[in-house]
């Protein structure tokens, strides 16, 4: 009789953790998307959306505005921890038609940025900069290799510090930036609430009643 009481107790303990492994992976992934656009005075400007995550997840950010006269741009994403590392850097200038998408007809380029990562839990910014303007180094505090040049597209590519938003083969470009990011997190559902509580509720009768016996 005993046996068989172990056994039983065995059988129910499995049942209860096969219970908790289908709650743990049960879970609803939800997707929030935020746009970003604006315009630049000059070269060397940055901009930065900060958002935070809350559980772990995923991000897939996007520029729009090259394939719309704007400046090629930069995508950096960074963790805003103790360290505030460079995580990623997405640079429109690196890209090809075949691997970008639809690009500008006048230019014949498809430069606008984009990638997508994992994210664990916790706050990040994500930088916007002009092709040319990428950070100094690993971390947030290292700044961007331009500041301090509001002008460098028109020295690099004409010859006159007079200009701006000028593109690698001389053209005039437009100061304008935009596009969007997605950030993808896995949230349970309640049902899946439910089913743990049921779960550490049968693990909790279990054990009072091997204490009892």
């Amino acid at each position: 009789m005993p046996k068989q009481k172990n056994r039983l107790a065995l059988f129910r303990a499995s049942a209860v953790c096969a219970l908790l492994l289908t709650v743990a992976n049960h879970a609803a992934a939800t997707t929030t998307t935020h746009s970003f656009s604006g315009n630049f005075t000059n070269d060397d400007e940055l901009a930065w959306f900060d958002f935070n995550l809350q559980q772990n997840g995923s991000i897939a950010a996007r520029t729009t505005s090259f394939g719309n006269g704007g400046f090629a741009p930069v995508l950096s994403l960074f963790s805003l921890l103790a360290n505030q590392d460079l995580l990623h850097v997405a640079q429109g200038s690196s890209n090809t038609c075949a691997t970008s998408g639809a690009g500008q007809a006048s230019s014949g380029l498809c430069w606008d940025a984009f990638f997508s990562t994992g994210l664990s839990a916790g706050n990040y910014r994500l930088v916007i900069s002009q092709d040319g303007n990428t950070p100094n180094g690993p971390a947030l505090l290292d700044g961007f290799n331009q500041t301090g040049n509001p002008h460098y597209t028109g020295i690099n590519y004409l010859g006159d510090a007079s200009r701006s938003f000028i593109n690698y083969d001389g053209m005039q470009r437009s100061n304008a930036y935009a596009g969007n990011f997605q950030l993808t997190s896995a949230v349970p559902e309640p049902e899946s609430v439910v089913l743990l509580l049921a779960g550490l509720a049968t693990i909790a009768g279990l054990s009072r009643s091997r204490r009892t016996k």
